[in-house]
């Protein structure tokens, strides 16, 4: 049997092990699917390393439009992929259900892009040239809100739930 005392040792020597290793060789829970919509070049190249190293699903389109395209929980928007436009590419991809987790990259950041992102249903703005730690930690946001606002019950719940509503039991 483990003394309590030996037992908080182990406990923090583990936390501190967890510290110590880079938070982007943390793995990310269940390897989140993600949408870049990204122009070939050295941002799509930085996307596809980070995501290989952090086990994200990543799946990148160069597509202008949005439109037609299968929602992911995380959708990256490159906004150079359509500069006069993005807003609009932008609220169409929040109007489709579920509603996405959308972080756009932009390689400036200003507080008008932040409210204009914002007004058009987007949730987050990355600068360009990407940062490892920022990337991570936002798909990881985005990752942890889809799943606590879609995934809390099982999909069958809702249907038990309609069933006790309408008076119907098991």
């Amino acid at each position: 049997m483990v003394s309590s005392e030996r037992m908080v040792t182990l406990c923090g020597v583990a936390s501190l092990l967890f510290l110590v290793r880079p938070r982007w060789k943390r793995e990310l829970p269940e390897n989140p699917p993600v949408l870049a919509l990204v122009q070939e070049g050295p941002t799509r190249v930085a996307l596809q390393k980070i995501s290989g190293d952090a086990g994200l699903a990543l799946t990148c389109r160069g597509r202008r439009d949005p439109k037609g395209l299968d929602v992911a929980p995380i959708i990256i928007y490159d906004r150079e992929l359509s500069p006069m436009h993005w807003p609009e590419n932008i609220h169409e991809l929040a109007r489709k259900s579920p509603r996405p987790y959308i972080i756009l990259l932009s390689s400036s950041i200003d507080a008008n892009l932040w409210d204009e992102l914002q007004r058009v249903g987007g949730c987050d703005i990355l600068r360009t040239p990407l940062d490892r730690e920022m990337l991570l930690g936002a798909v990881q946001r985005g990752w942890q809100l889809w799943r606590s606002l879609r995934h809390v019950r099982p999909p069958d719940a809702a249907l038990r739930d309609d069933a006790f509503a309408d008076g119907i039991k098991d």
